[in-house]
């Protein structure tokens, strides 16, 4: 299932945790823990930015990740050659 993960991750540009989770059939919970698991073994990282933006007149602040509190993860290099080889 991690694979399966992994894979989306690739392949989909934005995804969010509650769409990775039911498209999975799994839990929030046991998403996350998939994508820690994914983080441990160096194929997912926490992307660390801060928004550039003035939020008050950004017109993608109801979306924004950063503003709802949410984390983003990429893919890594590690992580595209292990897709790719299981592709």
């Amino acid at each position: 299932m991690l694979e399966r993960l992994l894979q989306i991750l690739v392949n989909d540009e934005i995804a969010t945790p509650t769409d990775l989770a039911r498209r999975l059939s799994v839990s929030d919970a046991l998403l996350e823990q998939m994508l820690q698991d994914l983080s441990r073994g160096g194929y997912v990282e926490l992307v660390d930015m801060a928004c550039e933006r003035h939020c008050a007149g950004c017109d993608e602040s109801q979306i924004c990740a950063l503003v709802q509190g949410k984390r983003v993860w990429r893919v890594t290099e590690k992580g595209f050659r292990l897709a790719a080889a299981g592709a």
